[in-house]
């Protein structure tokens, strides 16, 4: 029972080494924003020009996610079920719109597949 303390963290299993690093404006350029994308896992940068930044990986893309949504990162990758669920290809993302500031703003929302 103990031992599982020293297991680590639950691992995604999807390898995103060759992924491409990209931002959700450049991603929405070439790709449909009314379709569901499924997650590979998430990951959030220990440093960065604007600071730590949450990725969520897709097929071939690490796609840089807004900040609001790095707590939400955190709660699931410490969740060793929500782990499990996306390595079983059960957790996808969806794009919306939001204002803030008078400025409108793109966001995901994660929804089971």
């Amino acid at each position: 029972m103990f031992n599982e303390l020293f297991k680590g963290s639950p691992k995604f299993t999807y390898n995103a080494d060759t992924n491409e690093y990209i931002g959700i404006t450049d991603f929405l350029r070439d790709h449909d924003r009314n379709i569901t994308y499924m997650v590979h896992g998430m990951f959030i940068t220990k440093s960065g020009k604007y600071g730590p930044r949450g990725i969520v990986i897709l097929d071939g893309y690490n796609l840089y996610v807004p900040k609001h949504i790095n707590d939400m990162i955190v709660e699931i990758r410490s969740n060793a079920d929500m782990v499990q669920a996306i390595n079983s290809g059960h957790c996808g993302i969806t794009f919306r719109d939001y204002e803030k500031d008078g400025k409108t703003h793109t966001t995901i929302d994660f929804v089971d597949m």
